[in-house]
């Protein structure tokens, strides 16, 4: 390349003026790397702050993730509140089938299963496992509740249909705590208190003081009011539909045999007749011949009887 540019340099005092020679090379070098070094800076600067416009949307999406995250885990704290909420209602759906004489449902189909967890995707950059795996959990439950809730409204819906068309088995099937106190002894294999030996338990023991009303659980007609040596003075009624009750150990009685009697009548008070530890009310359901379970003819506790028997 030839030719080139000459320079010129005017002081202010005066002095001969002076010359720089350029070559042209030289020029067209200098300005090829100062756009060189213009461009680079620029590319930098750019770079950098998309960078800081990435990290800080990076950031955002990370703290909304783990808001969410958040909110998930006390979403789920609050579906297993649900949950046991859920199951005592299936436990007062199961009383009232007994008492509508309906056949269980069964705890295979209250399960109402919803299938296997949900496909996790592997390729999955903001959540983690254990993420991924509290919002399957979190689903899962909640489709399992709606399920569940919907079986229930269904079952209590042919509750409600039994007991409003039968009021008559309603009266005569036993449902109320016969008396007031605590439960001492359960239905079922136990220790025998003067022997030591297992033996089976056909009713439920419910103690306090001599003289506490025994009321009877359910329309019906007394039986037999006798003393034995084992449960003392016993009184036993049936009230059709297959449904028989016994009251051991008494200290009074206030029916006679052949006497008619209403759920909530006063037939009896508490007492430690019989082969007793000490007063209790020895309570017992039977059902189509067979003992059941007292407790899950009892809907009813202490505080309605106290204020039932204040009346």
């Amino acid at each position: 390349m030839k030719g080139g540019f000459t320079l010129w340099f005017f002081p202010h005092d005066r002095t001969p003026p002076k010359a720089l020679y350029v070559s042209a090379k030289a020029f067209w070098t200098a300005v090829v790397l100062a756009a060189v070094l213009l461009g680079a800076f620029a590319f930098h600067t750019v770079g950098y702050y998309r960078k800081s416009a990435r990290e800080e949307e990076l950031r955002k999406l990370r703290a909304e993730r783990n808001e969410l995250l958040d909110r998930v885990a006390s979403m789920g704290r609050r579906l297993r509140e649900l949950d046991a909420h859920m199951r005592e209602l299936m436990a007062q759906d199961k009383a009232l089938r007994i008492l509508a004489d309906l056949p269980d449902l069964g705890d295979d189909l209250r399960v109402v299963g919803t299938g296997g967890p949900a496909v996790r995707d592997s390729g999955s950059v903001l959540l983690s496992p254990d993420a991924l795996a509290t919002l399957e959990d979190v689903g899962g439950l909640l489709d399992r509740l709606l399920r569940q809730a919907e079986l229930e409204r269904e079952s209590f819906e042919t509750i409600r249909r039994r007991l409003a068309a039968d009021k008559n088995l309603r009266d005569h099937t036993p449902s109320i705590k016969p008396c007031a106190g605590y439960y001492s002894s359960g239905f079922g294999m136990r220790k025998d208190p003067f022997t030591g030996r297992w033996t089976m338990h056909y009713g439920l023991d419910i103690a306090n003081r001599p003289g506490t009303p025994i009321y009877a659980t359910a329309d019906g007609k007394v039986i037999a009011n006798f003393y034995t040596r084992g449960l003392g003075r016993v009184i036993i009624i049936d009230h059709g539909y297959g449904y028989r009750t016994v009251y051991g150990h008494l200290r009074r009685t206030f029916v006679r045999r052949g006497q008619k009697v209403k759920r909530w009548q006063k037939i009896a008070e508490m007492g430690n007749s019989g082969r007793s530890t000490g007063p209790h009310l020895h309570y017992e359901v039977w059902h189509n011949g067979r003992p059941v379970n007292p407790i899950n003819y009892i809907f009813t506790e202490d505080r309605t009887l106290l204020a039932y028997r204040g009346r």
